[in-house]
């Protein structure tokens, strides 16, 4: 009869034997996907007579599936050089023209290709553009809440005088925030995951575009259907955030940039996705008519995965960042949902 320690190490050395399986199983398909890679790149190479790079400018006519093809590319080069290009410390803002330069020679393109020199020095651009966003808005969030810095108290104030007609709470720790949407008496405690840059969002959208931050806290009072204005909105730039961070954005900023400019790059287009991703949401929500609050992490979900859908099936698409005219992709799921 086996006895009971013989049974645990029969089944650890199975568990242990399983998770290794697995592993070398995972790393067998990478290796050869990767020289698969390699490989077909050659032979495109052999019977083209064309680079990958050169491949990608010629061929892909959609601006942000080009700029991410040629990013990845260069993530996957075995040129050292080529590689440490999508590093926002190698690609200084305009160096561009020589880099270009060298890359052209390590790849044996003609100097007369004008086109691929364009459109390379557009994605050059826009990846670094893409790269220092993320930088900047990652030190916004690590940046914490400080109850001693007189402006970010003035940002906090700022919420309950574009949303309330009541007078505004006495300090900092009152009951009155609850009325906000806020968890607790003292509503930086709901700051700590995102920082400043949760502060920063609410108030661009209440002070930027006061008429519908007041439509969505309206909403968010419905006796059956409401929920907490200020823990969603900070919900909704987190998941902005993790759409950023991801790369989930790139079809969007890459689409929206106009050739050779980082104008819609910026930490405003940022904060203007923010108000866009919470209308949308507000609307998906009320359409929803979920039985409770209980409900807002399954059906968050259900719209994340919307959201992450258009940006990648669609590739010409873009967030509308206007709150003019404004074309719901919500509405169109709606649309189906009716079919």
């Amino acid at each position: 009869m086996n006895s009971p320690n013989n049974r645990n190490n029969s089944k650890y050395s199975f568990y242990f034997g399983d998770k290794l399986q697995s592993i070398w199983n995972f790393l067998f398909v990478e290796i050869v996907l990767h020289y698969f890679d390699r490989m077909s790149k050659f032979i495109l190479h052999l019977i083209t007579g064309k680079s990958e790079l050169e491949r990608i400018c010629k061929n892909e006519k959609i601006q942000s599936m080009r700029i991410k093809k040629i990013e990845n590319s260069l993530k996957k080069s075995s040129n050292v050089y080529l590689r440490n290009l999508i590093s926002s410390e190698t690609v200084s803002a305009g160096y561009e023209d020589d880099i270009i330069f060298k890359i052209m020679q390590i790849k044996q393109i003609p100097a007369e290709n004008a086109t691929f020199s364009f459109l390379m020095k557009d994605a050059l651009i826009k990846i670094n553009a893409y790269q220092n966003l993320i930088v900047e808005i990652d030190s916004i969030r690590c940046e914490k809440f400080s109850h001693e810095d007189p402006s970010q108290l003035k940002f906090l104030f700022e919420l309950w005088a574009g949303l309330k007609t009541e007078p505004k709470p006495d300090s900092i720790k009152s009951r009155k925030w609850r009325e906000l949407g806020f968890q607790g008496d003292d509503p930086s405690t709901d700051f700590r995951g995102m920082g400043m840059l949760a502060l920063n969002s609410l108030n661009f959208l209440v002070t930027k575009h006061n008429e519908i931050a007041r439509n969505i806290f309206s909403k968010s009072k419905h006796p059956k259907f409401g929920y907490s204005f200020a823990i969603v909105g900070i919900n909704v730039i987190a998941w902005v955030y993790k759409l950023l961070v991801d790369g989930d954005l790139k079809t969007h900023f890459y689409n929206y940039s106009e050739f050779l400019k980082i104008d819609k790059i910026k930490l405003e287009n940022f904060y203007r996705i923010f108000v866009s991703v919470f209308i949308e949401f507000n609307e998906f929500w009320f359409h929803k008519e979920p039985e409770s609050i209980m409900q807002f992490e399954t059906l968050s979900k259900e719209f994340l995965s919307l959201v992450k859908l258009k940006l990648v099936n669609e590739p010409y698409t873009h967030i509308t960042e206007s709150v003019i005219d404004r074309k719901s992709f919500v509405d169109r799921y709606l649309l189906n949902s009716r079919q």
